[in-house]
């Protein structure tokens, strides 16, 4: 996982330098790999919202480099990350950086890496996440009657001192 936030611009090179021979360490021996940027985004939300559910920061993982390529499409797809590492001011759009969600892509990763490791029949898989520190904070809630609810300040009920418990649901 390639952390493609504003804050990697002036690392994103060497990082990508550093994530090309981890690649090229598993193409020679033959390991499968997968590599994803993880960046801010705002596509659609999949999931229906049920109470105590954890609410995450929108984002897109994209997936530039895979075993499952052909040797033309890797040559293309490594050449291209490391132009537009190098040259970050020619980006695409749908490449720009911006925020740093890397507490949503280890979410995710929790579901990608089991199926990766079941697809490729495999009994060990090491993740790697490339990135700069840390990622944007996580703290709501979904709750039915206020669409949300904060999970930095500690709730009180009916004027009292005791807190309410928040319970958060990560599925």
């Amino acid at each position: 996982f390639l952390d493609w936030s504003g804050s990697m611009v002036k690392h994103m090179g060497n990082t990508v330098k550093q994530l090309l021979n981890l690649v090229l360490f598993c193409k020679k021996v033959n390991i499968p790999y997968e590599v994803y940027a993880f960046k801010e985004g705002n596509d659609k939300v999949v999931q229906d919202q049920k109470a105590n559910d954890l609410i995450v920061n929108r984002f897109q993982l994209l997936n530039l480099l895979s075993s499952k390529m052909t040797a033309s499409e890797f040559s293309y797809a490594g050449s291209v990350l490391m132009w537009v590492s190098q040259n970050p001011r020619d980006m695409p759009h749908w490449m720009s950086m911006g925020s740093t969600p890397l507490n949503e892509s280890i979410i995710s990763a929790m579901q990608i890496v089991p199926e990766f490791k079941k697809q490729n029949k495999l009994q060990i898989v090491n993740t790697v996440f490339l990135t700069d520190g840390e990622g944007d904070t996580i703290d709501s809630a979904y709750n039915e009657g206020l669409g949300f609810k904060t999970l930095k300040t500690t709730k009180y009920s009916n004027n009292s001192m005791n807190p309410v418990k928040v319970v958060v649901n990560v599925r």
